[in-house]
């Protein structure tokens, strides 16, 4: 069974031969970090952007309502993004790896201080290098990812539109054997940068983009329109996401404007430097992957969840944090949501005691003494990533070559960037606990907490407690209490009929009101109020 995809791009286009990708489109990617997930989706937003190479549209937005029902065949979104070598070079170069500092690397550089010092006009006492110097303090001060890469990988913190920037590779063996190329011919057509190996933009932020595409061309259809009775929403919910979503992301990418002339000043000097448009720092055209078209769900919650946290009233940081566990939480929930639907290792009657989704995450206390419970914890993770095993096996042997020599070499990859990046990405966040040794299990944090309130409740709304308990069930099959808890455990298990008992999970209504995010108003009844509508 052929998985119907959206864009509906040929198999052939992208030779998709991983089973990963066959089962969640064109992709996740196991070494692509949070950071880096968020920065590559809102590249995209940020972006001029086209369908089927017709003219540039949607400048820092989504395509029209008009142009989504309508997407071609075989036609794959194409947005236009710059690499930003020049800003990198000024900002980055000082601290990265001394083999990789190629002399046309350090000549540019000088010669973009020299125009910046002939640019600047100081007062006595005052040095143009100390004023430079301080120019570099503030762009490294916003760098994302550096680790031990190479001046041109590394990322900025994606706070502002102008520090987005497409993913830049220095070819160093080429490199070595050209030690008097210059700027201009390592950065032209056939020179020394890569813009197109997505080793590290590897598409999870494509894929997350096109999944609001997909919900938004479906948003008018009648199993739209019942999803969102399910989940208690509004009738007509989907229609408005992405304007809210729009709004909020506009509103974000602009909230530094000194940042963006900054990035100007030191882009001019490139473009003198090189007596014109410099080609280190003009756009570069990429095309999009596909995705499942059957994720429009779990798309349908990511849409609800970011739209939620683009109305919150943030510091611009504490925004780029709880949008960056948006997406994190949507990978994790695209994982599970689509394995769910392909592993033959749930029938229906096991897949209802699931969320919303058919999948379940038995959520206990980060310091949890309780020997039942800590097992059940256990064993629902354990139970998680074997239904991603399982789906990916499964999938394979309905539309992949069973047959093929280097199955168990392509099966290997595919558990790396499915049930691997499940384990990865929910240990870097803290949903995960511990990062190494036995007894793996799910918890929750104060970071996540408040995200999971900020996501799930409308900034400045209110909801009982025992509703946004049931909320996150449906969201994300997050069972913590009653009988949420107890049809997490079941679904772990394969068994409807088991039972916890009597487990105490207080630790959940208490860590909220620790928060500020608890209003208590009798024994009873409490609750859950999202305060991030106002300063």
């Amino acid at each position: 069974m052929k998985i119907q995809r959206f864009p509906e791009i040929r198999e052939d286009k992208f030779n998709d031969k991983n089973p990963a990708i066959r089962l969640y489109g064109r992709r996740f990617y196991a070494d692509q970090t949070e950071i880096e997930l968020l920065s590559e989706f809102l590249l995209v937003f940020a972006s001029q952007k086209s369908i089927g190479g017709r003219k540039l549209l949607w400048e820092r937005g989504f395509p029209d309502a008009e142009s989504l029902k309508n997407w071609p065949a075989d036609t794959p979104l194409e947005y236009m993004t710059s690499p930003r070598l020049a800003l990198k070079l000024f900002a980055f170069l000082g601290s990265s790896r001394l083999e990789t500092r190629h002399p046309c690397h350090r000549n540019h550089f000088e010669t973009i201080v020299g125009l910046l010092k002939n640019g600047i006009d100081t007062s006595p006492g005052i040095d143009k290098e100390e004023v430079l110097t301080l120019v570099e303090q503030v762009l490294v001060g916003f760098v994302g990812i550096a680790q031990n890469r190479t001046w041109c990988t590394h990322a900025f913190l994606p706070v502002s539109a102008s520090l987005l920037a497409c993913e830049s590779i220095w070819k160093h063996k080429q490199a070595q054997k050209k030690p008097k190329i210059t700027w201009e011919e390592a950065t032209g057509e056939g020179g020394l940068f890569d813009h197109s190996a997505h080793d590290f933009m590897a598409r999870g932020g494509e894929l997350l983009f096109l999944q609001l595409l997909n919900v938004a061309r479906l948003a008018e259809k009648e199993n739209v329109h019942q999803f969102e009775e399910e989940m208690d929403h509004p009738h007509g919910t989907a229609t408005h996401l992405l304007p809210r979503i729009e709004t909020g992301l506009k509103d974000f990418l602009g909230s530094m404007p000194y940042l963006s002339q900054l990035v100007d000043w030191v882009e001019a000097a490139d473009t003198s430097a090189l007596g014109g448009l410099s080609s280190s720092i003009k756009s570069h055209r990429i095309k999009c992957g596909w995705i499942p078209a059957e994720s429009w769900k779990e798309s349908y919650l990511f849409g609800y969840e970011l739209a939620n946290i683009c109305e919150a009233v943030l510091d611009p940081l504490e925004k780029l944090d709880a949008l960056d566990l948006c997406c994190v939480f949507q990978v994790l929930r695209s994982l599970c949501s689509q394995a769910a639907r392909y592993s033959r290792g749930i029938n229906d009657q096991v897949k209802s005691l699931g969320g919303n989704l058919g999948f379940a995450w038995v959520v206990t206390d980060p310091d949890l003494q309780d020997k039942a419970l800590k097992l059940a914890g256990r064993t629902n993770f354990t139970r998680i990533q074997e239904v991603i095993y399982e789906a990916i096996r499964s999938h394979y042997a309905l539309e992949g070559d069973p047959l093929s020599p280097d199955l168990q070499r392509l099966f290997k990859e595919a558990d790396k960037h499915s049930s691997g990046l499940f384990a990865k990405l929910g240990k870097r966040i803290g949903l995960i606990t511990p990062w190494k040794g036995p007894g793996t299990r799910l918890t929750l944090n104060e970071r996540l907490l408040r995200y999971l309130v900020m996501a799930i409740v409308k900034p400045g709304e209110r909801m009982t407690l025992a509703s946004f308990e049931g909320n996150l069930f449906k969201h994300y099959g997050i069972g913590i209490n009653g009988p949420y808890l107890e049809r997490g455990v079941r679904w772990s298990l394969k068994d409807p009929n088991v039972s916890l008992g009597n487990a105490d999970q207080t630790w959940f209504e208490r860590s909220l009101r620790a928060s500020g995010f608890l209003i208590p108003l009798s024994d009873a009844v409490s609750l859950v109020h999202n305060p991030f509508n106002e300063i």
